[in-house]
């Protein structure tokens, strides 16, 4: 049940398959069970909560900043991402339409291009600025 509940955040809804085997081919990636969460998650989990850097978001003005969010992502919801964008001009926001929070193990390709491509418009935009 914990291997299934973890991989319903992690996976987009809809998707098929064997989600046994998909957990099987993914804990290589975590190093572990993806039922058996390791400790530090807990903590991560309570600093998420009580950190907000929003108020010095502003400070990244000027800089070429790409905010993604998968459309399925429990953590952070794409609201949070529209916000962030909100909040830093300049900023561009990308919605990975279909996926959730294990974009980057599900889909590294898309997640790879889309990294390389915006940097490389900074690194043109930064030579040319």
């Amino acid at each position: 049940m914990r291997r299934r509940a973890f991989l319903e955040l992690v996976v987009s809804p809809g998707t098929g398959g064997d989600r046994n085997a998909l957990a099987v081919e993914l804990a290589p990636l975590s190093g572990h069970d993806l039922a058996d969460q390791p400790p530090v998650v807990k903590d991560q989990m309570k600093a998420m909560k009580a950190f907000d850097a929003t108020p010095r978001l502003g400070e990244l003005a000027g800089l070429s900043v790409l905010v993604a969010n998968a459309e399925f992502d429990p953590i952070p919801p794409p609201k949070l991402g529209h916000e962030a964008v909100d909040a830093i001009p300049g900023s561009k926001y990308v919605d990975l339409a279909g996926a959730s929070h294990g974009v980057i193990l599900t889909e590294p390709d898309r997640v790879n291009t889309l990294l390389a491509e915006h940097l490389a418009a900074a690194e043109t935009n930064w030579s040319c600025g």
